[in-house]
């Protein structure tokens, strides 16, 4: 089956996600945090103690299983159907289109893994409709740009957006941008000014996060980033990781926008549906071109 997302070089006013025109206090203050990763596990663990153990649970890739008899931690099942592989059917699971793939042995999970980080979003829906975020894509756009991306950025230009509009893109960018310029060194405050410069970061960005998020260790937020970088981590062509940041490749540019046009036409689908069928493997994405002169 094929879904048709988009159709490209046609109207851009009628088809494609909406920019949502939003204030940076509203923006920052009155929406529920969006940002999630495929979860606060490192790729190796997610597969050897989540996934794995979880598909070898099914007999057959046709069986049906409840949770009883397919727990094995508090994780396992939330985390494998997070990655697309199992679907709920009322009280029972079985595998999804992409899952029976994994148990026949169609598909590696590196690639299985690197594929969906291209296709996860998180969604909310709030008085204005439903925002919809790809947290692996955002950071990748704004790498084509930014080339690197730390601690201290990532809080406040990833973590802290709110959908994958080209609004939040560019307010994203622009946001570590005066990063950059106002507070170069700012990774290496000392003690005695951190509140002073955390409290004009959470002014000019609208947010409330407390010296401990940002500056100190094994917190919600360090942990996302954590996760979030040993992910990237896998687009070894791509990204190279250190403890403190996710770097683009020198001249790695135009294979990165080759990546990111391979599932783009996600990004124009507001349907939750639609996207979940994607995901899973239930659809493949067909893009439909209007050949205007």
């Amino acid at each position: 089956m094929y879904l048709k997302i988009a159709e490209v070089n046609a109207d851009p006013t009628a088809h494609g996600y909406k920019s949502k025109k939003y204030g940076r206090k509203e923006r920052k203050s009155s929406y529920k945090r969006i940002f999630k990763t495929l979860g606060d596990y490192s790729f190796d663990a997610y597969q050897k103690a989540l996934v794995d153990p979880t598909i070898k649970k099914f007999k057959n890739p046709k069986e049906l299983l409840i949770i009883d008899e397919l727990a094995i931690n508090n994780n396992n099942i939330s985390h494998t159907e997070r990655l697309g592989l199992l679907l709920k059917d009322g009280k029972q699971y079985q595998l999804s289109p992409l899952g029976k793939k994994y148990f026949n042995n169609e598909v590696v999970f590196e690639e299985l893994f690197k594929n969906q980080m291209l296709k996860y979003f998180s969604i909310e829906s709030d008085k204005d409709g439903k925002r919809i975020l790809f947290p692996y894509r955002a950071c990748l756009k704004l790498l084509l740009n930014l080339k690197s991306i730390n601690f201290i950025e990532f809080v406040f230009g990833i973590y802290s957006m709110i959908d994958s509009s080209s609004e939040s893109i560019v307010e994203a960018l622009e946001g570590i941008s005066h990063l950059r310029d106002s507070y170069p060194n700012i990774e290496i405050t000392n003690k005695s000014n951190k509140k002073k410069v955390l409290d004009e970061l959470n002014e000019y960005f609208e947010t409330n996060y407390s010296i401990t998020d940002v500056w100190e260790k094994k917190t919600t937020v360090n942990n996302q980033f954590i996760y979030f970088r040993n992910h990237l981590s896998l687009l070894k062509d791509l990204i190279e990781v250190d403890t403190k940041s996710i770097k683009l490749i020198p001249n790695k540019e135009g294979q990165l926008r080759t990546l990111l046009s391979k599932d783009e036409a996600l990004e124009n689908e507001e349907n939750e549906s639609n996207l979940k069928e994607v995901y899973c493997g239930n659809l493949l994405i067909f893009v439909a071109f209007s050949l205007l002169k």
